[in-house]
């Protein structure tokens, strides 16, 4: 019998139960995390005495240590890891067991569960981008190369491939930084807010909300049970533009390490080759990320339309949320794990870098030397178009200009190729970045340890 009271045909509970049974695996932990501060606050408020409650913690702690040896199994038969729970803990303590769902609901305990798993993942997620970043930045302060930049995937301008990974660089340190916003927006508990409509009975809201490190609980319990969904979609948002830019570097390190440019190897253990063809190396890793970053696109648009058409209130729908966003999560861990480990693999060949800034390249910066020289820049861009720009430099300006590595050393204004405080600047923003991180990791880690006591 389900904890309604009812039950459902075969087909039925196949149907509505879906996958949910299998991803509620990966909620064990937290669902009883959130039942062991629920059941404190209903200590509290006395309606577990002393001996129920610590029958129930026993019982809790014991499901804890069940799961990290991957021995709680979820039975289909009780929908999902609340009543699964539930009916562990009233075999083990009888009444108290069934006291323990007073003043909740399924509703706000998984949004509460799903809201514990999303804060965990981020600071994982956070954790790997700056290790791609301490990897990206070690790269870039050995490869301060002359190299061709591009537009339009042709020749632009002198450029490093330093700068380059500069760029990858500040990229990653956006998108982990969004990633801790995303957190800020997110750090509000639900728990109690029941079927969104609260209770006649004197629960303490803040009291749990605090046991379980959250910054604060939701003002309002519908709005509680409303962003169910909502959470969901601007988490995966942060990691979904998280992993376009990942998508940018692969596309760059794919074409600077084909054979027609050359500019870098990428870690043969980590390239496939052909059934037919001996000769090919192929990027597969790269390929597979640009994918990812489209299968987190439609993960995302997945979870718009599906929260769209909703009327407030929960709403069974919703149910489909929780594979949307550990199915990101995962893919957007396992992305920046091993980009990570092919960035620190890559060669460069520094000769085909510096060899590949020839000709035209150097147009640009002929123009703004014609501009330091007066030449209004519309005037100087038609002389150099025209073939007779270099006409009106020194012999010395010339050499210099088109020289890429001293070219390179002209351009030391903030953010240029030849900006030497670059990379320093980076590793503080990346340093700050992690201070920041450290901080709410320790404060949440810190109230989770507290309340289940190191379990």
């Amino acid at each position: 019998m389900k904890v309604w009271g009812g039950e459902l045909s075969k087909e039925a509970e196949e149907f509505t139960a879906g996958k949910d049974i299998a991803l509620d695996a990966k909620l064990v932990y937290w669902d009883a995390v959130a039942s062991l501060a629920h059941a404190l606050m209903l200590n509290k408020i006395g309606i577990l005495n002393k001996k129920e409650f610590n029958c129930i913690k026993r019982g809790l702690l014991e499901v804890i240590e069940l799961d990290k040896k991957k021995k709680f199994k979820l039975k289909q038969e009780l929908e999902d890891v609340h009543s699964n729970i539930e009916f562990f803990l009233s075999k083990k303590c009888g009444k108290a067991g069934k006291k323990l769902h007073t003043a909740r609901s399924r509703n706000d305990q998984v949004a509460t569960d799903m809201l514990l798993y999303m804060k965990s993942e981020i600071l994982n997620t956070v954790e790997s981008t700056l290790e791609l970043c301490k990897a990206i930045g070690k790269k870039a302060s050995d490869t301060n190369t002359p190299m061709p930049g591009y537009t339009h995937t042709r020749k632009a301008m002198p450029t490093t491939m330093a700068h380059y990974f500069a760029a990858y660089y500040e990229m990653l340190l956006g998108d982990a930084e969004a990633l801790l916003e995303v957190y800020g927006v997110i750090d509000k508990c639900p728990l109690g807010a029941g079927a969104g409509f609260g209770s006649i009975i004197e629960i303490d809201r803040k009291f749990t909300s605090e046991l379980l490190g959250f910054e604060e609980p939701y003002v309002n319990t519908l709005c509680a049970i409303n962003s169910r969904g909502k959470n969901e979609y601007i988490a995966v948002g942060s990691l979904s533009a998280m992993m376009i830019d990942l998508s940018r570097i692969a596309s760059d390190l794919i074409m600077f390490s084909s054979e027609e440019f050359g500019f870098l190897e990428l870690p043969q253990e980590l390239c496939s080759g052909s059934s037919i063809m001996p000769q090919k190396s192929n990027p597969d890793v790269l390929e597979l990320i640009r994918a990812n970053s489209a299968h987190l696109i439609g993960l995302q648009c997945e979870l718009a339309c599906l929260m769209k058409g909703l009327v407030s209130g929960y709403n069974r729908d919703v149910q489909l949320s929780k594979g949307a966003v550990m199915d990101a999560v995962e893919t957007s861990k396992s992305s920046l794990k091993i980009l990570t480990r092919l960035v620190g693999g890559l060669k460069f060949n520094k000769e085909k870098m510096n060899s590949a800034c020839s000709g035209d390249i150097f147009w640009a910066d002929i123009s703004s030397m014609l501009v330091k020289k007066g030449i209004p820049l519309r005037d100087a861009y038609m002389l150099v178009k025209s073939g007779e720009g270099l006409k009106h430099l020194e012999m010395n300006e010339i050499e210099e200009v088109t020289d890429p590595q001293k070219n390179i050393e002209m351009k030391k204004h903030l953010g240029a190729p030849g900006d030497e405080s670059m990379l320093a600047a980076l590793a503080s923003k990346w340093k700050s970045m992690k201070k920041q991180y450290m901080h709410k990791k320790l404060k949440f880690k810190g109230r989770i340890e507290s309340l289940t006591g190191k379990v």
